[in-house]
């Protein structure tokens, strides 16, 4: 979709080509409907040369400015799960013998912002 207009056809076949798994039918339009509430993306409607009518969709800025925040967070949660991992594979522990959250943050070798 960041390319320009995509079908929700062509938005669900990328979806089963990146191995997301097959969508339900109808949740892709729903999920792209509802985005379009939201400021996410636009829609156009257009009436294909057979007489199917095919609505396409298209980031806004907003929605791109959303998806690089998304991206950006799930990085630093994959590298927080792999510092974990690492903490784990150094202690000789498994994630399951650690009882809170509490007992990592004394592990991480990053700082933890200041919730208080």
């Amino acid at each position: 979709m960041q390319e320009g207009n995509s079908s929700g056809a062509r938005i669900k076949a990328r979806v089963e080509e990146l191995g997301f798994g097959i969508p339900r039918p109808g949740t892709v339009y729903r999920v792209l409907h509802a985005m379009e509430k939201e400021g996410l993306v636009v829609s156009n409607h257009s009436e294909a040369e057979v007489l199917l009518s095919r609505w396409n969709f298209k980031p806004t800025e907003a929605g791109m400015a959303y998806l690089e925040f998304w991206t950006s967070s799930l990085e630093q949660y994959r590298d927080d799960i792999e510092r974990f991992l690492r903490v784990c594979e150094r202690s000789g522990e498994t994630p399951r013998s650690y009882g809170s959250l509490e007992v990592l943050h004394g592990g991480l070798d990053r700082e933890q912002p200041d919730v208080h």
